[in-house]
C-alpha cells in the first residue's frame, strides 16, 4: 500500500533521528504498518481520510522526540563481557607463557613475536568488528567462491614449496571460511532435500583445500563447524524439511572430513612402511610427502623423543595442585624451548605448576565457549545465528583437539589453544573470529529476519 505524502514525511523526520542506518528499514515498517491500522480505525469511527491521516500524525506525537527514543531503543550494543572475558585469556596467556619460557622468552624472540601478533590481532579484530555481516545474505556464494579460488591459488603462487609453517599458516586462515559457509546455507531457504545436499556438498570444499596442503587438524574443525550449523539449519526448518533424510544429508561435511582424515592416515601408513622397508630408496617423492605428513602428527622423535603416553600418564598420576611434579619425565624440563614449540603446552604446564593453572586455562576458554554458544542460541535473527554458532562452533572443536592432544587421546598435530596458548598467525585468526562474533552480536534485537530476507534480495 502507497503512503501518504503525511506519513511520509512523519517516518523519514523519525528516521531521521535514529543513528543506526540497519534499524531504520525495520523501524519505518512498523510505524507505516501502525499508521495505517490508526488511520483505518479513525475512519470507521467516522472521521473522512484527510481528517484520519491528519489525526492519526497528530496521536504520533513529535517525530524527533519519538526518533530520538527509538535511538535510544535501536543502538547497536557491543557484548563487553565477551570482551572483557577475551582480553582476560590472552593476558593469561602472555603470563603463562611467559613463566615456562624463562630465560627462553628473550634468547628466543617470542615476546616480540608475540607483541607483534597480538597488535596485529587487535587492528584485526577491530577491522572485523566494524564489518557489515549482512553482505553474506546479499553476495553468499560469491564470496565462497572467490575465497576457495584464492585458497586454491595461493599456495601455489605464493609459496611453491610446501614448508611446514606455510601449512599451519594456511590451516589457521582455512577457518575464516566458516563464516562464509554460514551465508551459503542462507542462501538456501526453503530448498528441502536439495539444499541441505547442495549445502553439505560445499562444506567439502573448504575440507579438500585443507587436503591438499595438507592440514589435518583444520579439516577436523572446518567439517565438525560446518556439519553443526548444518544439522541446527535443519533441526529449525530453515530447509523446510525435517525428516531423517535431510538430517542425514546434513552430516556430508562431518562424514566427509572424516573420510579424507582416514585417506591422510593410510597415506602416511604406506609412506612409511615404504621408508622403513626400503622399497623405495632415494625416491624424493616419498621422502617429500612423507615429510609433510610428520608435520601434520604427533612426531614421537626428534624434539618429542622422550615424550609418550607413558610419559603423559605419569604426569596425570603424579601432578600436584600447584607446583612441580617431584619427578618430571625426561623432555619436560624447564626451559626446554624445544617442548613450548609442540602441541603438548598444557601438558608442560600441569606438570611444571600443577593442575590449578591446567585447570584455570581449560575452565577458561570452556567458559568462553559456553557463553558464545549461548549468546548464539538467544538470536532471532538467522543468519546471526548461523555466524555465531558457526564461530563458536570453531572455538570448540579447536579447543577439543588441543585437550584431547595433551591428554594423549589424539596422536594429529593440533592447532594451539585459541587466545590462550597462542601465538602468531594462529592469534591473528583467532582474534579476527571474535571480531567478527561481537560485530553480529551488536545488532542484535536489531535487525529483523524480515529485513535481512529484503536485503537478500
Amino acid at each position: 500500500m502507497k503512503q501518504p505524502d503525511a506519513f511520509n514525511r512523519y517516518i523519514d523526520e523519525v528516521c531521521g533521528q535514529v543513528r543506526c542506518k540497519k534499524a531504520r528499514p525495520d523501524i519505518a515498517g512498523e510505524l507505516a504498518a501502525h499508521m495505517d491500522d490508526q488511520q483505518a480505525a479513525y475512519e470507521v469511527m467516522g472521521l473522512s481520510e484527510t481528517e484520519a491521516r491528519r489525526e492519526t500524525v497528530r496521536q504520533m506525537g513529535d517525530p524527533v522526540t519519538v526518533g530520538m527514543a527509538l535511538d535510544r531503543t535501536h543502538r547497536p550494543t557491543p557484548d563487553i563481557a565477551t570482551l572483557l572475558a577475551v582480553m582476560a585469556l590472552v593476558l593469561l596467556g602472555v603470563y603463562l607463557q611467559s613463566i615456562v619460557l624463562g630465560g627462553s622468552w628473550s634468547e628466543y624472540h617470542y615476546l616480540p613475536h608475540f607483541a607483534e601478533a597480538a597488535a596485529v590481532g587487535a587492528a584485526v579484530m577491530a577491522a572485523a568488528y566494524l564489518l557489515d555481516f549482512t553482505l553474506l545474505a546479499k553476495y553468499p556464494l560469491r564470496f565462497y567462491l572467490i575465497a576457495a579460488l584464492f585458497f586454491f591459488l595461493w599456495p601455489a603462487v605464493a609459496f611453491p614449496a610446501h614448508q611446514p609453517w606455510f601449512t599451519g599458516y594456511f590451516g589457521y586462515t582455512l577457518l575464516l571460511f566458516v563464516p562464509l559457509y554460514c551465508g551459503v546455507i542462507y542462501a538456501f531457504k526453503d530448498k528441502g532435500r536439495r539444499g541441505v545436499l547442495c549445502c553439505g556438498l560445499l562444506a567439502l570444499l573448504p575440507s579438500g583445500l585443507a587436503f591438499l596442503q595438507p592440514a589435518p587438524t583444520a579439516m577436523l574443525i572446518l567439517g565438525g563447524s560446518c556439519c553443526t550449523v548444518l544439522c541446527a539449519a535443519v533441526l529449525r526448518g530453515w530447509f523446510g524439511r525435517q525428516d531423517k533424510y535431510a538430517f542425514l544429508l546434513a552430516v556430508i561435511p562431518l562424514v566427509g572430513a572424516a573420510v579424507l582424515f582416514a585417506v591422510l592416515l593410510w597415506w602416511q601408513s604406506l609412506l612409511n612402511a615404504a621408508t622403513a622397508t626400503g622399497i623405495m630408496p632415494g625416491d624424493s617423492r616419498a621422502i617429500f610427502l612423507d615429510s609433510i605428513m610428520r608435520y601434520n602428527t604427533v612426531s614421537h622423535t626428534g624434539m618429542n623423543a622422550e615424550l609418550n603416553w607413558e610419559n603423559i600418564q605419569d604426569v596425570f598420576a603424579n601432578a600436584r595442585l600447584a607446583g612441580q611434579m617431584s619427578v618430571p619425565p625426561s623432555g619436560m624440563q624447564p626451559g626446554n624451548i624445544n617442548f613450548f614449540q609442540s602441541d603438548f603446552m598444557l601438558l608442560y604446564i600441569i606438570a611444571k605448576y600443577g593442575w590449578g593453572p591446567g585447570l584455570l586455562v581449560i575452565g577458561g576458554i570452556a567458559a568462553l565457549v559456553a557463553r558464545m554458544f549461548a549468546l548464539a542460541f538467544r538470536q532471532r535473527n538467522r543468519l546471526a545465528f548461523f555466524v555465531l554458532l558457526g564461530i563458536s562452533s570453531v572455538f570448540a572443536i579447536q579447543s577439543a583437539i588441543f585437550f584431547l592432544t595433551n591428554f594423549g587421546i589424539l596422536t594429529i598435530r593440533s592447532f594451539s589453544l585459541p587466545l590462550v596458548l597462542c601465538t602468531g598467525w594462529g592469534l591473528v585468526v583467532s582474534m579476527c573470529l571474535i571480531g567478527l562474533f561481537l560485530s553480529v552480536y551488536k545488532y542484535k534485537g536489531i535487525i529483523s529476519e524480515r529485513a535481512m530476507r529484503k536485503a537478500a534480495g
